[in-house]
């Protein structure tokens, strides 16, 4: 099987404005935030030699042969051939190809040479190492030209494949066989206008009609494009017409006999649809990628859709490549080997840019990896200084990465490196994988209904069993009316299954009324069962109900819903964890407002069969608060210590600050501590983990004032104790973390490593799953990947360590676009490995004054519980100017000592 390659269309750009730089060579730079290491690469050689050559193209062979094309102002076409080996590249002296141009002609009379060079110039290197050239001429011909693979092999003289034409395109398929679509403005009963396909055999071609439409006939070749890609016998074209409004495919399944009726590449809709620069390529036998870039999509707005059976069916579109900075101005897909796609193209963000980077990314089957630019170094010979070349193109093929450019003085470079680029396009890839969508979406039918699921949680156990949960609301904006479960098992998740339902918890409150499962929370008990609590009937009461764990999936075998004990009808946000040893079970809960208003903790010895009296954690109405709520709990279990979290609120409907509130029990639950107050602004979404025995973390999301991302609002702030609670770090954002979409996730491996993830917005305006990891001391470089959906304000994220704290999985609440362009939040799970850092044990170092960073040192004075928070009912802090008092005797007692010694010294010099 040979390996296709591809290089690039030949234009005329201006020379570009060049750039000092430390390296020579080629570079891979990722398209990303994220970082690969560069290497020390082969210089790049000056090919032309002229000071007046533009536009040139590159094409290279598994075997290392190279061809380069570049057209130059007073010989019209040079051309050079090369061979790469491991250890070097030699290339020939250029020699001029006068068959290749736009136009040649020289005026009889004068004898004037005019020269011009052609358009849309494609040049193709097969696996035998023959060179395939198609372009088209100044009279709109299509013309096509060969040189083989021999070292002396000249080009043949040109062939003309079609009189009239405005757009072409070249694949090499599977088997190395060049494949060729263009577009024919000429008609005539017997060759009408359309879209033509092409396929060399031996030294000629077979000519077949795609789609015929007289449209073309005055089409431009600017309102015009076309793409091809084949697996020998199954072929796909798919083409762009402005006049039409859209883009289109056909397919074959007997190499070009006959095809199929078109269809378009997209669903039309108000919003979406309008789908131009189509590209289409070719994954293995019968397998098709299709992409688009949407007019109407925000950011480069690229689209794609796959097909297993050679174009018959398609998925859903799904956004692709978001991660772009700037977008691909032409493009194509490269066959690789293995399912591999290779994308190579120009981005440019201005109609005729001085481009300096070319595209490169890869399709590994699944997903594509992160992409790169590729840019081309090469060292100015009068100043010796070291600059980017412009007027890219690339060329791939096995382990051979050929680039070609141009400079201001006017000459083309080139460069040869042995490597496989995909190497570094993995190390650019976020190590998440494994991506499963859950939950069923409501597809095309206008009709069906949207899916919102919210609430998504997940837990495990100490085997490594995985639980998700999320409720579901019949219409957006609703309360939720189901609660669904779904079980990871052989690395898969399950189907979701509804575990409570609306029928249910009306049968059991007796009322008519609309009722509600939200505000989930999961805990895995030592007695085989998975215990549920959740916010229900009219007014958010705490509701309670357990499965043994190989039983979860059946409504069936859960226990029937109870109504947890209260001081009020009314609750909200409760949470259940359970003690690993004893097996007791802890729910902790808010009484929001009215009397009563306060957080509680009811407990159960006996497996959730029987609850014990609520005891009040916190006085709500005592203290004067007019509402209480989202509250959050966690265990020490080495330390057998309960640690609680809740928000002082204002009234539903009420504006004002929201504050963030800790406690902590030593004694079961049966008393707490002074609560401290943590933070206070626009506060919502708090989070606890233990993640190791005394070291507890807090994240909580601060809503931002005016936020410029309306579907990123949130802040992660976070603070940490080493000390159970008892001293902790000063607030901060976490860096990367300052524009979310919603509930963030954290957890933890219980050896004091913590985890965090949440989605953002790129700078495309798609999702982006955003990550960090806690060692000890500080929060991981931040990592962003694309999730290839627009992003949405109410994404969220919630993650669990399990395998042995090797693997983290992420069950993500995730809003996607329907094929009729409508929005759905569904739930989507992803996982990656995790190999936690060594942990940095924090020091009992010398306290320093407050100082808020991205990421703080710690700051932790050994007297004072919390320097820079004021704790209700306690003494009030200390200014943030105020130094230390431990800091002021230090340097007093350093002042004595030296006033002594000195005063000594002088002493026994006066004896002597």
């Amino acid at each position: 099987m040979q390996t296709n390659v591809f290089v690039g269309l030949l234009r005329k750009v201006a020379p570009p404005a060049l750039l000092t730089v430390a390296l020579m060579g080629l570079t891979l730079l990722p398209a990303s935030p994220a970082a690969i290491a560069q290497e020390t690469l082969p210089p790049s050689v000056n090919l032309s030699v002229s000071g007046s050559a533009s536009l040139p193209a590159i094409g290279v062979a598994p075997n290392g042969r190279l061809h380069a094309l570049w057209w130059d102002q007073l010989d019209g076409m040079r051309y050079a051939r090369g061979s790469t080996t491991p250890t070097q590249t030699v290339w020939s002296k250029s020699i001029i190809v006068p068959g290749i141009a736009g136009l040649r002609r020289v005026d009889q009379n004068t004898k004037v040479l005019t020269l011009l060079p052609p358009n849309n110039l494609q040049l193709q290197v097969d696996g035998a190492g023959a060179a395939h050239a198609v372009w088209l001429d100044n009279d709109g011909q299509l013309m096509y030209s060969q040189a083989g693979a021999a070292a002396n092999a000249a080009w043949s003289t040109p062939a003309v494949l079609a009189t009239a034409a405005a757009g072409v395109a070249t694949s090499l398929d599977i088997s190395g066989t060049l494949r060729i679509a263009f577009i024919q403005t000429s008609s005539t009963q017997q060759s009408p206008s359309g879209v033509y396909y092409l396929v060399r055999a031996g030294n000629a071609f077979r000519r077949t009609l795609a789609f015929a439409s007289t449209y073309f006939r005055t089409a431009r070749p600017d309102e015009v494009s076309v793409s091809v890609a084949s697996d020998v016998n199954n072929a796909v074209v798919a083409w762009y017409q402005a006049r039409e409004g859209g883009s289109f495919f056909a397919r074959t399944v007997d190499g070009g006999k006959t095809w199929s009726q078109p269809e378009p590449v997209a669903p039309r809709n108000d919003t979406a649809g309008t789908a131009v620069k189509v590209v289409v390529g070719v994954e293995a036998a019968g397998r098709f990628l299709l992409m688009w870039r949407d007019a109407n999509a925000p950011g480069c707005g690229l689209f794609q859709k796959r097909s297993t059976d050679a174009g018959q069916t398609w998925n859903t579109p799904q956004r692709a490549l978001t991660s772009l900075t700037r977008c691909p101005e032409w493009w194509q897909m490269v066959y690789l080997a293995d399912g591999q796609v290779g994308l190579i193209g120009t981005p440019s963000t201005t109609p005729t840019p001085d481009v300096q980077a070319g595209l490169l990314a890869f399709w590994n089957g699944s997903a594509w990896l992160q992409p790169m630019d590729v840019t081309l170094l090469y060292q100015n010979t009068g100043s010796n200084a070291v600059r980017i070349a412009g007027c890219i193109d690339l060329a791939l093929a096995g382990n051979q990465l050929a680039t070609i450019g141009c400079d201001s003085r006017g000459d083309v470079w080139a460069n040869v490196r042995q490597t496989d680029p995909s190497t570094a396009a993995q190390m650019a890839a976020a190590s998440w994988q494994g991506s499963q969508q859950l939950t069923v979406a409501g597809g095309a039918n206008p009709a069906s209904p949207l899916l919102d699921a919210q609430d998504v949680i997940v837990t495990v156990d100490k085997n490594g069993a995985a639980f998700a949960a999320w409720t579901v609301a019949t219409e957006a904006g609703k309360p939720a009316t189901t609660l669904q479960m779904s079980a990871l098992g052989a690395g898969r998740w399950s189907e979701p299954k509804d575990i409570i339902r609306l029928s249910t918890l009306a049968r059991l409150t007796g009322s008519d009324q609309v009722v509600q499962t939200s505000q989930p929370s999961l805990a895995v008990g030592n007695d085989g069962k998975l215990h549920l609590v959740w916010s229900g009937g009219e007014s958010g009461r705490a509701f309670y109900s357990a499965a043994f764990m190989r039983d979860v999936l059946d409504a069936t075998r859960w226990q029937p819903p109870v109504m947890l004990p209260a001081p009020s009808p009314i609750g909200s946000s409760p949470q259940i964890i359970a003690d690993p040893a004893t097996g007791r079970l802890s729910v902790l809960y808010a009484v929001p407002y009215n009397e009563g208003r306060g957080v509680y903790l009811t407990q159960s010895i006996d497996g959730g069969t029987t609850w014990l009296t609520p005891t009040r954690v916190f006085d709500a109405m005592a203290a004067g608060w007019e509402a209480v709520g989202e509250t959050r709990l966690a265990f020490d279990a080495s330390e057998g210590v309960f640690h609680a979290l809740w928000l002082k609120m204002p009234l539903p409907g009420a504006s004002g600050e929201r504050e963030l509130f800790y406690a902590q029990s030593k004694d079961d639950g049966r008393t707490w501590s002074q609560p401290l107050q943590m933070d206070g602004g626009q506060i919502e979404r708090p989070h606890i983990q233990v993640a190791g025995p005394k070291n507890l973390m807090v994240i909580w999301h601060v809503q931002t004032a005016m936020s410029a991302l309306p579907n990123a609002p949130l802040q992660v702030w976070w603070q940490a104790s080493p000390f159970g609670g008892e001293r902790w770090t000063q607030p901060a954002v976490v860096t990367g973390f300052d524009a979310v979409s919603g509930d963030a996730g954290l957890t933890a491996d219980g050896a004091g490593h913590a985890y965090l993830a949440a989605l953002g917005q790129g700078i495309s305006g798609e999702a982006s799953l955003l990550y960090t990891e806690w060692s000890g001391t500080q929060w991981s470089k931040p990592e962003a990947i694309s999730l290839s959906q627009p992003a949405a304000a109410g994404n969220s994220a919630a993650l669990a360590v399990l395998n042995n704290a090797e693997q983290l999985q992420n069950v993500m609440r995730l809003s996607t676009l329907r094929q009729d362009g409508q929005r759905e939040f569904g739930v989507a799970a992803i996982s990656r490995r995790v190999t936690a850092a060594e942990l940095q044990i924090l020091p009992t170092f010398t306290p320093v004054p407050p100082k808020i960073e991205a990421t703080p040192t710690l700051a932790l004075p050994e007297s004072t519980p919390v320097p820079t928070l004021a704790v209700v009912g306690g003494a009030a802090p200390a200014a943030a100017g105020d130094m230390p008092t431990f800091i002021v005797l230090g340097v007093s007692l350093a002042l004595v000592v030296l006033v002594g010694g000195i005063i000594l010294s002088f002493a026994i010099s006066r004896r002597r």
